[in-house]
């Protein structure tokens, strides 16, 4: 079963009014007492990364649905009307583009924006839209005063909880993706006959700039982390030389001036590079997103929750995006971590303690009665 579909039927056995929004973000509501006043919105998202796990994003949505039953079992009437969010495709995965569901939330994205995100098979985002029966042009846009504050529980996708033995994360900050495509166009050849003083290998001008990445990283900042995450080579043979190479870089920073400092120098890494092995070598900034502060009053709630629960925390920065990165754009926003084990995530061994579940689930518990009540 679609997961959608099962989320919508959780939620409509509890009585919840469900709609799914023009970008297909999914949308439960638990009326309050007064359902004039801004809402409380609670969620995150259903959808994974290939080899991906089972707890990324689906942790945050079932625990969501799971506070809305126990409320209803503890008879709790909150003044706030509570509404469970499903973000539609906050990874990047099938699109090239994160977060699109929270992204049109907010106006991030327009519908003119839509008719250029085109999927693997290049079907555009609005051609997709219609294959599950909504209107072809996205419209979602919620402003501030829509909502009175967003909340998100998540496995932390670090080690930082499991290491320190603390069972809550409470976040403090989130930093955004930079994404930098370098092209390295070098010349091929055989690999017999081409002598090593006439080589233009695009491999190993490559591979240069990979360990100058890692050490770039390490020296601008200590909480700054960059990755080559894909590698793209030409031709990719046993017997040829490679010609060309296309490296991927993903950068996270909370420190802006270390972010500036990196792009910086890793630009004088690729003129370096050029300069030595005499190619061709382009560098384009795909995204530079801005790292997101959360709400002084949201963390406050989420530690008093914790504190009255008697669990171990500790305030700490996510290196992932969130969807609530987004919604901090519109509202006060909060985010809970839980350990995961060994920090593992968006790979299939990604697992956690049930234990810790419902540790996040008491904390998501009272921190929403609070900010409802």
């Amino acid at each position: 079963m679609n997961a959608q579909i099962m989320a919508r039927e959780l939620l409509e056995k509890l009585g919840m009014q469900t709609s799914m929004d023009s970008v297909g973000n999914l949308i439960g509501v638990r009326e309050g007492t007064d359902p004039q006043l801004a809402p409380v919105a609670v969620g995150s998202h259903l959808d994974t990364v290939p080899e991906g796990g089972n707890f990324d994003g689906v942790l945050g949505v079932a625990s969501a649905i799971e506070v809305m039953r126990a409320f209803d079992d503890d008879r709790v009437n909150t003044k706030r009307s509570l509404q469970v969010i499903c973000f539609a495709c906050e990874e990047g995965s099938r699109f090239g583009v994160g977060c699109i569901g929270s992204k049109f939330m907010v106006g991030e994205l327009s519908p003119d924006d839509a008719e250029k995100i085109r999927d693997l098979n290049g079907l555009t985002l609005p051609q997709c839209i219609t294959k599950i029966g909504l209107p072809g042009r996205p419209v979602t846009v919620r402003g501030k005063g829509d909502f009175s504050a967003y909340v998100e529980l998540h496995i932390e996708q670090g080690p930082v909880l499991e290491t320190l033995g603390k069972t809550i994360g409470i976040v403090t900050g989130i930093a955004a993706p930079t994404r930098l495509l370098v092209q390295v166009k070098g010349m091929t050849g055989h690999v017999g006959t081409v002598p090593m003083k006439t080589r233009k290998d695009a491999l190993v001008a490559a591979a240069d700039i990979i360990t100058g990445v890692e050490s770039i990283v390490r020296r601008t900042d200590d909480n700054g982390v960059g990755t080559v995450s894909r590698i793209d080579m030409k031709p990719n043979t046993v017997t040829a030389i490679p010609g060309s190479v296309n490296l991927w870089i993903d950068l996270r920073y909370l420190n802006e001036n270390g972010r500036t400092a990196c792009i910086a120098e890793i630009k004088r890494l690729v003129a370096d590079v050029v300069s030595k092995r005499q190619l061709e070598i382009d560098l384009t900034v795909l995204t530079n997103e801005r790292a997101t502060s959360l709400s002084p009053r949201v963390i406050e709630t989420i530690t008093q929750a914790t504190n009255a629960l008697g669990y171990a925390s500790i305030e700490m920065a996510s290196g992932a995006m969130h969807d609530a990165a987004h919604m901090a754009r519109i509202t006060d926003v909060g985010m809970i971590f839980v350990p995961c084990k060994n920090g593992v995530s968006h790979a299939p061994e990604e697992s956690a303690d049930p234990r810790h579940f419902e540790d996040g689930v008491n904390v998501l518990y009272k921190t929403l009665m609070a900010l409802a009540a």
